[in-house]
């Protein structure tokens, strides 16, 4: 579980690599919101369009209170991206004692998926929806087999970068928007996240980007961050 401010960045890098967003920037993407909603400025990658609402995707508490619903909450185990972040072996040897499992742990914990983005965004589109005669072909070809034809092309179009920290007023705004599911998370899983709605260093220089989709949805309005 992360902080969903963090994790709809990561998730925009993610779609960005995958071929299903095509703008350039998170501020773009987030003003975007809303003509994606009524079908506008939806890239051809994107099958599943509701992918790309970003305000929505970060909504964490309604998807664990369905969890909750129907498993007992000693039976649901939370790891947490800080916890990971901060102490990867305790994390994951808390994970094996919660399952009941032997303790082997791996030779390392090297970061296994690096920041990552797509050398050609086009390239990563046609990943996603390639042209009609195509998915014909790769129809009569079984799908672990697929993966390997597709596999090496995928690793040429990937280069691994250094991301660009959050805008003070893009996080600001993201706070204020996912505040109250932050404060109904710490509730479900008896933990404190109030950390999640603080400053965060790290951020860059502010671009025009208004998010007017992003307010539409939250009803909030931006304020500045320190940096």
């Amino acid at each position: 579980m992360r902080n969903p401010v963090d994790l709809v960045y990561s998730y925009y890098r993610q779609l960005r690599w995958g071929g299903y967003e095509n703008l350039g920037s998170f501020d773009e993407a987030l003003e975007a919101e809303t003509d994606r909603r009524m079908g506008r400025r939806v890239p051809k990658g994107a099958l599943v369009p509701e992918a790309l609402y970003y305000s929505e995707v970060g909504m964490l508490g309604p998807q664990v209170e369905r969890y909750l619903a129907v498993f007992p909450r000693e039976q649901v185990h939370f790891v947490m991206f800080d916890d990971l972040m901060k102490d990867a072996a305790r994390s994951y040897l808390g994970l094996l004692d919660f399952l009941g499992i032997s303790k082997v742990e791996p030779g390392s914990y090297v970061v296994r998926n690096p920041h990552k983005d797509a050398r050609s965004l086009t390239l990563s589109a046609w990943f996603q929806r390639p042209p009609r005669f195509v998915r014909i072909l790769l129809a009569l070809v079984p799908q672990p087999y697929r993966y390997i034809m597709l596999g090496p092309l995928q690793r040429l179009n990937t280069r691994v970068i250094k991301r660009e920290g959050m805008r003070p007023e893009t996080r600001r705004l993201l706070q204020n928007h996912f505040a109250s599911d932050i404060e109904r998370l710490g509730v479900l899983v008896g933990r404190d996240f109030s950390d999640w709605l603080l400053p965060k260093e790290g951020c860059y220089a502010p671009a025009t980007h208004q998010h007017g989709s992003l307010l539409a949805h939250s009803g909030s309005s931006p304020q500045q961050e320190g940096s």
